[in-house]
């Protein structure tokens, strides 16, 4: 027994107070592995948000009398307009840098030093983003190869202006953002603030593996709530369960890692720090059990940090605008005012961020403001909004599109 903590009854699961404390993820972002390569979360809500995208805006062609084989090409216009953005918004908003010295790595999936590795497309900005659609839809309604021996020109593509287009891409824009949040979830990142409220989330994944990877005598490390979570004016706590391979590890070495090995991660690492921490001032609170065949598990009290799941929020809030733009198209359809939905899109989706981002940490704060600590999403969030005011007004003094 080491501390004060007396297990099995440390835990009381069927306490209605303990369900309310708060909710651990511990899910992997990494769904399956062929060799090297590794299909995750993120990636497979990319396609499959890229999939029910292309299926909608056919719909939406189709329900308009425009040729169906122009909603695949527009498809590809905004795929390839979406990923470089993207892409290239990550490498000069948030990561310069970096990449100015490795300028080849801005647009291939792979690290060359310290040495070659594989490592995907591991940073992709949502306000990058919304550059390469503008951009690709200009050149999707002004680029129509049109031939005619023995001349080829460039005309623009009839029935498809550039807000027609806008307005009609936004819903499926509002889907593909839901989905990606949901893949940023379940990759554990951008994670939010930490907060007290019941639906605070312990992101859990990336400590245990630090736990986990430390030590080759090490089988498997799981994160439970611990029982004393209804006092009143106390941390939640909850209960690191170490399970150590069998094999004759004698009870005075696994003692020696748990305080100096796992008690340094939970007290110095930065990143663990984030998630999870040991009780500060006071020694580590743990107690070693021996099973059946002579293995041990050290339960060791730490404290969660619960935060704020804002990937979850960014996701609900654009499932909500995407039906109501679906909505509002369906009732209206060629009825529309020009701009009308790209300017409730912008005006709420960056608005939204804005409020958002205030519940998000964030490295790359700029300044202090009324509305508080400003950071780089917040600004540039601000022209996106502004636009999609003037949109909403203009659109208001138009003509119905036809």
């Amino acid at each position: 027994m080491h501390g004060d903590v007396v297990y099995p009854t440390y835990f009381r699961q069927n306490s209605f107070m303990f369900l309310l404390q708060f909710i651990i993820w511990n899910a992997s972002p990494c769904i399956t592995r062929l060799g090297s390569l590794e299909l995750r979360w993120y990636g497979l809500a990319w396609a499959i948000g890229f999939i029910a995208a292309q299926r909608l805006m056919v719909y939406i062609f189709r329900k308009e009398g425009r040729p169906a084989q122009d909603a695949d090409t527009f498809a590809m216009y905004i795929l390839i307009g979406t990923f470089l953005g993207a892409r290239l918004g990550h490498v000069f908003f948030y990561e310069w840098e970096y990449y100015a010295k490795h300028l080849a790595e801005a647009l291939l999936p792979v690290r060359f030093a310290p040495r070659l590795t594989f490592t995907g497309y591991q940073g992709l900005a949502s306000h990058g983003a919304a550059c390469g659609i503008v951009l690709a839809i200009y050149l999707y309604t002004r680029c129509r190869l049109h031939t005619r021996w023995p001349f080829v020109r460039i005309v623009p593509r009839p029935g498809q202006s550039y807000l027609w287009l806008a307005d009609r891409l936004v819903i499926a824009v509002a889907l593909v953002g839901c989905l990606i949040r949901v893949g940023n979830f379940a990759n554990s990142e951008i994670v939010g603030k930490p907060t007290a409220q019941a639906y605070g989330v312990v992101f859990a994944h990336q400590p245990l593996m630090k736990v986990q990877h430390s030590s080759r005598a090490i089988e498997s490390v799981i994160l439970q709530k611990a029982c004393d979570l209804a006092k009143e004016n106390q941390p939640s706590q909850a209960c690191l369960h170490v399970k150590f391979k069998y094999g004759g590890f004698e009870e005075k070495t696994i003692t020696g890692f748990v305080e100096h090995g796992v008690g340094r991660l939970l007290r110095e690492d930065v990143e663990m720090r984030r998630h999870l921490q040991a009780s500060p001032g006071q020694p580590l609170r743990y107690h070693l059990a021996k099973d059946r065949r002579g293995a041990y598990t050290a339960h060791i009290n730490v404290q969660p940090i619960s935060r704020h799941p804002a990937q979850l929020y960014e996701s609900l809030s654009c499932a909500i605008l995407a039906v109501g733009l679906f909505y509002r198209w369906k009732r209206k359809q060629s009825a529309l005012h020009n701009g009308e939905l790209f300017g409730v899109f912008l005006t709420f989706v960056f608005g939204l961020r804005f409020l958002y981002e205030n519940l998000k940490e964030s490295k790359m704060l700029v300044e202090e403001s009324y509305f508080g600590s400003l950071s780089v999403p917040h600004l540039l969030s601000v022209p996106f909004f502004l636009i999609g005011i003037a949109l909403w007004v203009y659109s208001a003094r138009k003509e119905p599109s036809r």
